[in-house]
């Protein structure tokens, strides 16, 4: 894991940044300051989130597997945390979805390195369905922004 990280990015950033507000093809330099932070260690995921990544095989996975060593296996601490999120708040997942869902690995994983998670999910305290990262979160004393306040905190400029 690296030493110093500061982010702990979920699936929903890096692909609504992607895809929707953040194309590579206009934002170029972004996603090289987004490599390289990556790469610093700076920026990191859980591997659950590249394993969500590859359900879609497209650029964006392409690019995220260059940076592979972001994506870090929970040891054993944060699978404690694991333990009890899954244990405290069982509507972390759908349990309709088969596939693995990096949402409580993403909690735990911050809450083990002290990082802020970047996530596009907003709160939805009331839902029935599905608990939302920035809930769950929240419980765990972890904050939450959105990849475009990552971007301002970073003082990143285009």
């Amino acid at each position: 894991m690296p030493p110093n990280p500061k982010y702990c990015m979920d699936t929903s950033s890096y692909i609504t940044a992607w895809c929707h507000h953040y194309s590579p093809t206009i934002f170029e330099s972004l996603w090289k300051k987004v490599g390289e932070a990556l790469n610093q260690g700076i920026i990191i995921s859980p591997r659950e989130v590249l394993d969500e990544l590859e359900r879609g095989s497209d650029d964006l996975l392409k690019w995220a597997k260059l940076h592979k060593a972001a994506f870090v296996e929970l040891e054993e601490k944060p699978q404690e945390i694991l333990s009890d999120i899954m244990r405290s708040h069982p509507k972390i997942i759908d349990l309709n979805i088969a596939e693995i869902q990096a949402d409580p690995y993403v909690i735990a994983l911050a809450k083990h390195t002290n990082t802020i998670i970047v996530t596009e999910e907003k709160s939805a305290v009331d839902s029935k369905k599905k608990l939302k990262i920035p809930d769950v979160g929240k419980n765990y004393k972890v904050k939450c922004i959105p990849f475009g306040k990552l971007i301002e905190m970073e003082g990143w400029k285009f």
